[in-house]
Formats: structure tokens, sequence, C-alpha cells
């Protein structure tokens, strides 16, 4: 394992991680420099997937939590000086492990007064964007003290934690953090996807009719039509697709009532008919979303909305897309409610069941049992997945609402979103 060195950009990065990128991102990055470390961990809610933070533990001593809402990193952490290098401005943050705030406020010069954690015995000081952590024992705290010279003394003890976050100081940051984004945030830092789109920032569903895609570009939202827009036109908005995968499984055809034969068709020209003209998915993983194209007349059929979440069968397969779906009112003239992905699925199931009434039973499908699948596939599964299999969690329930079908996991977290 190579000790890595990482640059600290305050209120921006470390190295090559940065604030406001996806979990996706982050973790696709990580798996990609396992030779500057052994291995990295994830930590996540069973019980809320939306309300907490997701946090991910790289074993050179760093800490990262990204907001479970959007799933962005919203703070870097270093707790282990030891485990990795650490530069800025092309001074030594740490070098032979952790920095004394001699050589901390060399490199980044005067700064306000900090805040004391009486219960851990700690002072923090921050400069705009970077915060660093120095033990100090209640008896030498004093309101009023020069901490400066207090941190400087020959008998004070160097730095345990450095924290890398948005904001002008670290209470600033702090209060912010408790925060659920209801509207993702856009990043500079990330790749652009098409001519157009960039990271498609937030979906936005008009039931039954098309959905708008809205991207970190000043540009306006982009429109896919169920029914009317083509494979070019998808392909203009989101570029050219990651994969393409022919949806050859027909078991849930028996429920097909559009489905005819003649008496003179055998089973036989029936399975043909459906392999020459299967159904496709352009898969968008670096975006959160398939689209699946009508086999005959290659139109757009559904759109389906992935969550990414840390307990589902698929983690990590699609990044996860924000959604706001709107509800038409009975008359179909006007917006009545609207319901997002940053809500629970009991709050989803009490207003749809309001406006259209209860949903049933949900039917049951289980990732590792190969359950026929239905709109709500899970595209592409591979030998990773089927690792998994065998989990709890490769159970989940579908709900459907007209033009709509969720895939609910652990009754409420909303693992992905089937549209057309």
């Amino acid at each position: 394992m190579i000790n890595p060195t990482l640059q600290v950009i305050p209120g921006r990065a470390l190295g090559q991680i940065a604030l406001d990128d996806s979990l996706y991102h982050v973790l696709n990055l990580l798996r990609a420099g396992r030779k500057s470390f052994s291995g990295f961990s994830v930590v996540y809610s069973d019980e809320s997937q939306h309300g907490s933070h997701i946090i991910v533990n790289i074993d050179i001593g760093v800490r990262l939590r990204f907001e479970s809402a959007s799933q962005k990193l919203r703070l870097i952490e270093v707790l282990d000086f030891g485990g990795c290098r650490m530069t800025y401005n092309g001074g030594e943050v740490s070098r032979t492990g952790k920095p004394s705030f001699r050589s901390v406020y060399k490199l980044f010069g005067p700064t306000y007064p900090g805040d004391y954690i009486e219960g851990h015995e700690q002072y923090i000081v921050s400069w705009p964007g970077v915060a660093f952590t120095f033990p100090l024992p209640i008896h030498l705290y004093k309101k009023d003290m020069d901490f400066v010279s207090t941190l400087s003394a020959p008998s004070a003890l160097p730095a345990t934690a450095m924290a890398i976050f948005q904001g002008s100081n670290w209470s600033e940051a702090q209060a912010k953090l408790g925060e659920t984004v209801g509207r993702p945030q856009s990043s500079s830092s990330r790749s652009r996807g098409s001519q157009r789109c960039g990271d498609v920032e937030r979906v936005v569903v008009y039931v039954g009719s098309h959905v708008a895609i809205e991207t970190g570009l000043d540009t306006p939202p982009s429109a896919i039509y169920f029914g009317t827009s083509t494979v070019q036109d998808v392909v203009m908005e989101l570029g050219p697709p990651e994969e393409v995968f022919k949806k050859y499984d027909n078991r849930m055809n028996i429920h097909r009532v559009d489905r005819k034969a003649s008496p003179s068709s055998s089973l036989g020209d029936i399975e043909s008919d459906d392999h020459a003209e299967a159904d496709y998915f352009y898969n968008y993983f670096k975006h959160g979303i398939d689209v699946l194209f009508d086999g005959r007349e290659h139109v757009v059929k559904q759109v389906v909305l992935h969550g990414n979440l840390p307990a589902a069968f698929d983690f990590q397969r699609w990044r996860r897309v924000q959604w706001t779906a709107q509800i038409p009112d009975e008359d179909d003239c006007d917006t009545e409610d609207s319901i997002t992905s940053e809500m629970e699925f009991g709050q989803v199931k009490t207003k749809l069941s309001r406006r259209y009434g209860g949903a049933g039973d949900p039917m049951i499908l289980n990732r590792g049992s190969n359950s026929p699948t239905s709109s709500c596939e899970l595209v592409g599964d591979g030998e990773e997945g089927k690792e998994m299999a065998n989990t709890a969690w490769a159970t989940t329930e579908l709900y459907g609402w007209p033009n709509m079908i969720f895939e609910v996991l652990g009754r409420s977290g909303i693992s992905r979103l089937t549209v057309f």
C-alpha cells in the first residue's frame, strides 16, 4: 500500500475527493484507487433511508459524510494524521503525524477565536472551509483567553482531527449539516455527459405525459415524452447510453390484456416474435436513469429513476437521482400536489391513496430467487448482485398507481420509481 499525498483545498476538496460530489462518484473513485489504501466501509441507517447521513470510512483515517436525500458529500474529516501525507499551498500539513498548532497557524495564518466543546475538552479553530481540533483540558480554558498563546505553549497537545466544509467557519457549517437539502446543488467538479446535459440534478415527472430533466447547466429543462420521444430525442438530451439492455424476459406477458394470437399461432412463433422486436433499455448509470423503448416503434415507453439506497440489492449500480412527481387533479387540468424522492414511502402512499385510492397489497419481488421481472426490473444483473441474493434486502415490494410503480425497500425507502 502506497501512503498517499493529498492536497488540502479549504471549502472544496481533499485530493480528488471534492465536496458536492455524489456518493456514486466517490465510491467509484475509491474503488479505482485501491493502491493507496486497503479498504473502506459504508455506514447507514436501516430504519431511516432518507433521514440520516451516509458515512464512508476510508482506512487511511478519512471519514466522509454524505447527506442522504441528495447523496452529496457535505463534510470531509481526517481523524488519523498518520494515514496520509497532506499539503497546503506547498507546505506540509502533516508528514510524520499530528500537526502542532504552531505549524497549522504558520500555514493558514490568523483567524478568529474558536469554539470550546466542554464535554470533550476540545478547542476547534477554524478558517473559511477548514477547521482543526485540539485537545484542551477544561482547567486551561477561559472564555477570554489568548487562544494562540495557549495552544502554542510547549505543553500544548497537537491536533487530533481536521475537517473540510463549505462555510466561513465551523459553527456555521455544523449547523447546516443537520439540514436536509430538498433541492440538489450543482457541482462544477464533475464531467458533462453531452453537449446539452450536465449531471442530471432532478427529474420532474408529469404523470402520464412526460418527464422534464433539470441539470446544473444554465439551460431550460429538457423533456422526454412517453409514446412520442424517439431514440434520437433521448440521445440528444442525455447523450449516448453507457449500456443497452434488451428486455427478453417475457414472463410477465401472462398479465397483458393486449396480447392476442391467432388460433394457428404456435408458442414458438410468439417467442420468436418477442425476441425479434424486444423492448430495450438505454442505461444511464451515472445519471441514475434507465429509458425503456418500444421494440417496434422505437419510442419511449417508460423511464426508471433509481434511488441508490445503500441497503438495496443494486446499490452503486446507478447514481441516485432526485425527482419530483406532479400529481394531477381529478380533471387533469391542473396540479394539486406533488411527491418527491426525499419523502419516506409512507408519506407518498398517503398522498397517492388520497388521490387515486389505495394501492392494495404489494407484489413481492425477490432479486435473489430470479423472480419474474416487470417494468421495474433490475436491468443488467451481474455476479456482484448474485452475491447479495441471500440477504433480506434482496426482497422488495412493488406498489402501483396510475402510470407509476414504486419499488420499496424496508417499507420506507423508495429504491426506484418507474413512470410511463
